[in-house]
C-alpha cells in the first residue's frame, strides 16, 4: 500500500528530483484515454516524465479479446449479454475472483515486462482490467513502487478497486465508501475531474456557438454515444427534434456505421447535425443546453464541469446503466427510460440551470497526489483482510457441508419434509371403498399379476425401476393397468443423476411432463426430491406397505389409501396369495 504525502517546498530545499510516471490506460471507448490525457496534462505541468500505454496491447491477446472485442460485440448486438456478464463478473464475489485471477495468470508476466523497460517511479491505471493487474503485482510485493488507480464512474462496481492499490482517485465523495470496502480506509481521495483543462475555462454560450456557426438562438441538444457510437442514437435524436426549434447535435464517435445510417436517416432535418469523432467536445458542451448521454463516461464528467444538465437514456446493461443511476440518484442528473421521458426531461431542464458543478468540484488536481505517492505498509490491512476471509472461507465450508449433507443424507429428509410440507403423496380421491394399489414386482411376474387382478375386477400400477420391454408395457395397458417409474434404494447418494433417469424413464412410459414416482422404503433424500421436482416428478409413497415374507401391516388400508406390495424374486403362486390377501 501507499500513502500520498503532499510535499511542501521551502525555500531552502534542494530541487526534487523529476519523477518517472507510467499511466496505463485501455482502448474501450475514449473515457479511459481521455482520462489519461488530462492526467499527462496534469503531470507535465508538475514536472513530471510521463509515459502513456495502452494496457491492453501489453497483455496478449486473451484479456483484450474478452474484455474489449468481446465488450464491442456485446454493445452492438447482444447488450443483455453484457448486463449478465458485468453482474457475474463485477458484482458476484466468485465470478470477480475468476476475472481477477484470469486477469493476473494472462496479463501479470507481459504488464510486469513493460513495467521493467520504463522504469517508472509511479504508475496510474486508468482502467479496472490494468488496475487488477498491477493491484495484483504490488500485493505480491513484485512491484515496489507505489501504483494509484483513477476511477471516472459514479457507479462505482468492486472491480474499479483492488486491495493492492496504494490509491485510489475517485471524482465523487459517494465513491470513497465502495472503494474503501474493496481497498481498506484511507485507500481512495476526491480530486479534480481529472478531464483536459479547456473544461475548467468559462466559455460562454453564445461564444461557442458563434465558433462553431450554430444557432446562437434557441436550445441546442447534445446527443453523445461515446467513443464507440452506441446506444439508442436515432431514438434520441428524434425525441430532441420534438423541443420546439432545437437544434440537435449527435455524436457517433468511431462508429462509422451509425454515422452513416443517422446521416441517411435525418438528411432532410436541417435542425439535426451528425458528427463523428470530434476533438470539439468542449465547445460543443459550452455551447449546448443539455447533453444526452447512453454510456455514462468521461463525457458526464465533462458536462459538469461545464455546469450543463445530463440525461441518461439508451444506456447498455451493465456498468454503464450502474453510472447513469448513480449519477441520477446523487441528483447530479436524470434517467429517462423512454423516448417521451426524455423529450419530457429535455423540457425540464433546458430552461433550468445546473448546480452540478459544485458537487463535482475538488481541492486538488490529482497530479499532486501522483507525483507525491509513496510506498506504505499494509501488513495490517491485509493480516485483518486474511482473518475476515478466513472466518468467511469456515463459514462457507461449513454451509457447503452441511447443505451437502442436508441434500445427499436421507437422515435430515423426514425433519426438512415436515419443516417445508415436502411430503410425499400418500393418499388418492378415488372414491369409497377404493385404494390406489401399487404393486412393485420383478418384470417376470408381472403379466401373471395383471392377469389376476384383472380376472378380479381390480387395477393396479406396476412400479418398473429398471428399464422395461415394449411387450412388458403393452400386456400392462391391455389388462387396464398402468406403469409407474421407481426410484430403486441405492447405498451412495446419486440425487444429482436422479433427474435425468427419472425424466428417460416418464419418456420411455409414455408418461406427461408431470408424473408421479415410486419412492424407496429407505434412503430418500431431499436432494432426490428436489432433483426429481424440477423435471415434473411427484413423489409416492406408500400409507400401506405389504412386502412379500414379512408380517402383514397392522394399519389396515383406509378409502383412498396408497397401498404399496413389494414382491421379491419368489414363485408366482406366494406373489399371487399375498395379491390375494390384500
Amino acid at each position: 500500500m501507499s500513502e500520498a504525502i503532499e510535499l511542501q517546498p521551502t525555500p531552502h530545499a534542494p530541487p526534487q528530483p523529476k519523477r518517472r510516471v507510467l499511466i496505463l490506460s485501455a482502448e474501450e471507448g475514449e473515457g479511459h484515454r481521455a482520462v489519461a490525457r488530462a492526467l499527462e496534462t496534469e503531470l507535465v505541468d508538475q514536472s513530471a516524465e510521463v509515459v502513456v500505454h495502452d494496457a491492453l496491447q501489453h497483455v496478449g491477446r486473451v484479456i483484450p479479446f474478452m474484455s474489449r472485442d468481446v465488450y464491442r460485440m456485446q454493445l452492438r448486438c447482444l447488450t443483455w449479454t453484457y448486463g449478465l456478464e458485468c453482474a457475474f463478473f463485477a458484482r458476484f464475489p466468485p465470478g470477480r475472483a475468476i476475472a481477477r485471477t484470469g486477469l493476473a495468470v494472462f496479463g501479470s508476466k507481459p504488464l510486469l515486462r513493460l513495467i521493467r523497460s520504463v522504469q517508472p517511479d509511479v504508475i496510474v491505471s486508468t482502467h479496472p482490467a490494468a488496475t487488477s493487474i498491477i493491484g495484483y503485482l504490488r500485493r505480491r510485493g513484485v512491484l515496489k513502487i507505489p501504483a494509484l488507480a483513477t476511477v471516472s464512474d459514479f457507479g462505482v462496481h468492486p472491480l474499479w478497486a483492488h486491495p493492492g492499490i496504494d490509491l485510489h482517485l475517485v471524482v465523487h465523495e459517494s465513491c470513497v465508501r465502495p472503494v474503501e470496502r474493496v481497498a481498506g480506509v484511507g485507500s481512495a481521495r476526491v480530486v479534480r475531474p481529472p478531464v483536459q483543462r479547456t473544461f475548467f475555462e468559462p466559455r460562454a454560450k453564445r461564444d461557442a456557438r458563434r465558433a462553431l456557426g450554430l444557432p446562437e438562438d434557441g436550445p441546442l441538444i447534445l446527443v453523445s454515444g461515446g467513443g464507440w457510437g452506441v446506444g439508442k442514437l436515432d431514438r434520441a435524436v428524434r425525441a430532441a427534434l420534438r423541443l420546439e426549434d432545437a437544434t440537435v447535435i449527435c455524436i457517433c464517435g468511431i462508429n462509422e456505421q451509425a454515422h452513416k445510417r443517422l446521416e441517411t436517416r435525418f438528411a432532410d432535418q436541417p435542425r439535426a447535425q451528425i458528427l463523428g469523432f470530434t476533438h470539439e467536445m468542449s465547445e460543443l458542451i459550452a455551447a449546448s443546453d443539455a447533453v444526452v448521454h447512453s454510456t455514462a463516461g468521461v463525457t458526464c464528467l465533462e458536462a459538469l464541469v461545464r455546469g450543463k444538465p445530463i440525461i441518461a437514456f439508451g444506456s447498455p446493461a451493465g456498468h454503464a446503466r450502474w453510472n447513469a443511476k448513480a449519477i441520477a440518484g446523487l441528483g447530479m442528473g436524470e434517467d429517462a427510460r423512454s423516448s417521451r421521458q426524455l423529450t419530457a426531461a429535455l423540457t425540464r431542464t433546458v430552461s433550468q440551470r445546473s448546480v452540478a458543478t459544485r458537487r463535482l468540484r475538488a481541492e486538488r488536481p490529482a497530479a499532486s497526489l501522483i507525483v507525491a505517492a509513496r510506498p506504505r505498509d499494509g501488513r495490517a490491512f491485509f493480516r485483518r483482510r486474511r482473518q475476515t476471509r478466513r472466518i468467511a472461507f469456515g463459514l462457507a465450508v461449513t454451509t457447503l457441508v452441511l447443505a451437502g449433507w442436508t441434500f445427499a443424507s436421507a437422515a435430515p429428509y423426514p425433519l426438512m419434509a415436515r419443516m417445508l410440507n415436502l411430503h410425499p403423496v400418500t393418499t388418492a380421491p378415488v372414491g369409497a371403498n377404493r385404494v390406489v394399489l401399487v404393486v412393485d414386482a420383478p418384470e417376470q411376474l408381472v403379466p401373471a399379476i395383471a392377469e389376476n387382478l384383472r380376472s378380479r375386477g381390480a387395477r393396479a400400477s406396476f412400479a418398473l425401476s429398471s428399464e422395461a420391454s415394449q411387450p412388458l408395457l403393452r400386456r400392462i395397458s391391455s389388462f387396464g393397468d398402468k406403469p409407474l417409474p421407481a426410484l430403486p434404494a441405492k447405498a451412495l447418494p446419486h440425487w444429482i443423476s436422479v433427474g435425468r433417469s427419472l425424466r428417460d424413464r416418464a419418456h420411455e412410459l409414455g408418461l406427461g411432463k408431470s408424473f408421479y414416482y415410486l419412492v424407496p422404503q429407505t434412503g430418500f433424500t431431499l436432494g432426490e426430491y428436489v432433483v426429481a421436482r424440477t423435471v415434473g416428478g411427484r413423489p409416492l409413497s406408500a400409507a400401506v406397505h405389504f412386502e412379500a415374507g414379512k408380517p402383514l401391516p397392522e394399519k389396515a388400508p383406509q378409502a383412498g389409501d396408497v397401498v404399496v406390495v413389494t414382491l421379491a424374486d419368489s414363485s408366482p403362486s406366494a406373489s399371487l396369495a399375498l395379491v390375494d390377501r390384500v
